[in-house]
């Protein structure tokens, strides 16, 4: 039928499809390069998800339709079997009842053969009625099954075609369906490398210059209002008197922050300082202060950093 050749090729064409539009991906060695977020690259594997569920339940109709139009086919011949043994069990009757009725008496006697022969009429009657019963019936047996064979070719014919018709359809949506299946293994695959390279990205934010510059060499100090893309002196210079009054070695009263910029020892840390900061050099707690700033902004001197923006 062409309705399930139409619709399993559109299946077909769909599941070719499925990852295109937003998703834009190359090969590269044995990794996809992706270039597409997170939640597009779910959106994707979703619907590609949604496409196998999908041709999986049109395969499975398929096939039960195409094991139902092979029971029918079955009982078809069967019924056409059967009357082809009815048939014959018709003739072998007739042909047993025309023995009987005319066992040694050639062909049926003739009026004529009756008035002038030795022959009983009653006998004749009942010889004559027997040969009339057993054409009857086989002429009966085969109209039956003339009849039934003329409608079971149709309806064999008509099943056979429609059975082409499943097998291709059934065909055509396995192979919509392996395309769908590896497509929604590529879009997991865009997934898991989406999320790798957000969690990578988020990672070199972390680290690297608000400003857009780059992390000095271990051991080597940014002279202050001098880091790419950072604050200017005049900028820094304001949040240290606001912090400190630009005392290099202010401890905060409750002991907490100490130094110019007024450090928390695990912060200091963070920054590559070690010990307590009240005990660094002004270059270094300046170097450390901007390292602090391309990391996370302003936002380590919530009132002060107003100085920064």
């Amino acid at each position: 039928m062409p309705a399930l050749k139409f619709l399993a090729s559109a299946a077909l064409g769909t599941a070719l499809l499925v990852g295109a539009g937003p998703v834009a991906l190359g090969q590269s060695g044995d990794t996809l390069s992706v270039d597409v977020s997170v939640d597009e690259a779910s959106a994707a594997l979703a619907a590609a998800a949604s496409d196998v569920v999908d041709l999986r339940g049109r395969l499975a109709v398929l096939q039960l339709e195409r094991s139902e139009y092979g029971r029918r086919l079955a009982q078809r011949d069967a019924r056409r079997e059967r009357a082809a043994l009815d048939l014959r069990a018709a003739r072998t009757t007739a042909q047993r009842l025309a023995v009987q009725a005319y066992m040694g008496a050639g062909s049926a006697p003739s009026a004529e053969t009756i008035a002038y022969a030795d022959l009983d009429p009653l006998e004749y009657t009942f010889r004559a009625t027997l040969m009339q019963d057993s054409t009857d019936a086989r002429y009966r047996a085969a109209t039956y099954y003339q009849e039934l064979r003329d409608q079971a070719s149709d309806a064999v014919a008509t099943t056979v075609d429609h059975l082409d018709d499943l097998d291709e359809a059934v065909a055509l949506t396995q192979l919509a369906l392996g395309e769908a299946e590896d497509a929604q293994r590529t879009a997991g695959v865009i997934l898991a490398e989406a999320q790798d390279a957000e969690r990578a990205a988020r990672q070199a934010a972390e680290v690297a210059p608000v400003g857009g510059g780059t992390l000095p060499a271990d051991g080597e100090f940014v002279p202050l209002g001098e880091w790419p893309g950072g604050p200017s002196y005049a900028q820094w210079s304001a949040l240290r008197q606001c912090e400190s009054s630009g005392n290099y070695r202010a401890v905060s009263p409750s002991g907490l922050y100490r130094g110019a910029y007024q450090f928390d020892l695990g912060t200091w840390a963070t920054v590559g300082g070690s010990g307590d900061p009240i005990n660094a050099s002004p270059a270094e707690q300046d170097h450390r202060a901007q390292v602090l700033w391309s990391q996370r902004g302003a936002g380590p001197w919530p009132i002060c950093g107003r100085y920064l923006l």
